[in-house]
């Protein structure tokens, strides 16, 4: 459940930021500076896919979710405590390389806590509750804006970002823990 749980977060923090932060960004910075925050974060998106696949070969999938995550939450914040264009650059960065969570990380997980012959089936149902959340992520962090501001949608964000930690790893060590007798 923990694992699913995340999927949706993990939906959510991706798609709140990738449909947002474009008329945020616009709102603050025009459009041409608007629109090369993010080109930024698309480029640099890039090179943090095959960071975060460095990462989890080298460290695990718990590393690679809590670097992911701690990521967004950096990219949260500053969207929502800062205006300035310098920060906004970084912004792009942070994100781009924390993105990599919603596309690289979900098969890896799967496959660090099922084994080969459940991975079609888990890894499918857990693509299911991540496209959830993504169906419902620039929703939420839109309709928080309207209500109220851009910045406390991104403290939300912040906060969601942060359970994909909890949901995650806290998945991987509940299977570890729970089925020491599965041999992949």
């Amino acid at each position: 459940m923990f694992l699913l749980i995340g999927a949706v977060f993990v939906g959510l923090s991706n798609n709140g930021g990738l449909g947002q932060f474009p008329p945020f960004m616009q709102e603050f910075h025009g459009a041409s500076k608007g629109a090369l925050i993010i080109s930024i974060y698309s480029a640099v998106g890039i090179i943090g896919k095959l960071l975060l696949g460095s990462i989890s070969d080298k460290f695990g999938v718990v590393v690679s979710t809590i670097w992911t995550s701690v990521l967004l939450v950096l990219a949260y914040f500053l969207a929502a405590t800062t205006t300035s264009y310098g920060f906004a650059i970084l912004l792009a960065i942070l994100f781009g390389l924390g993105n990599s969570i919603g596309t690289v990380l979900p098969p890896l997980i799967v496959s660090a806590i099922y084994p080969a012959k459940s991975y079609a089936q888990v890894y499918g149902l857990v693509n299911q509750f991540l496209f959830l959340g993504m169906m419902f992520g620039s929703l939420i962090a839109a309709s928080i804006a309207e209500a109220s501001s851009y910045s406390a949608a991104w403290y939300v964000f912040a906060v969601i970002s942060a359970l994909i930690i909890v949901f995650w790893a806290g998945s991987y060590f509940l299977a570890k823990k729970d089925f020491k007798a599965i041999k992949k």
